[in-house]
């Protein structure tokens, strides 16, 4: 359970660093003029967030089917 546990909070982790840099990369996206990359970062952030939370929630569902 405890591997279940440290992975949950290992993925947890990577999707908030994810969102953080999506947060910055929208703030760049402000500022910036070349949209083009800007706009593929900010899909390959959002791409990230949605695997990690599929991923997340896998887990979490796991580890309580195993705890029932």
């Amino acid at each position: 359970m405890s591997d279940v546990t440290d992975a949950i909070n290992e993925i947890e982790e990577r999707i908030s660093i994810a969102r953080d840099g999506l947060r910055q990369l929208r703030e760049l996206a402000a500022a910036e003029q070349d949209e083009t990359l800007i706009a593929q970062r900010v899909a390959e952030h959002e791409d990230e967030i949605a695997r990690l939370t599929l991923l997340l929630a896998e887990l979490e569902s796991g580890a309580t089917a195993f705890l029932a």
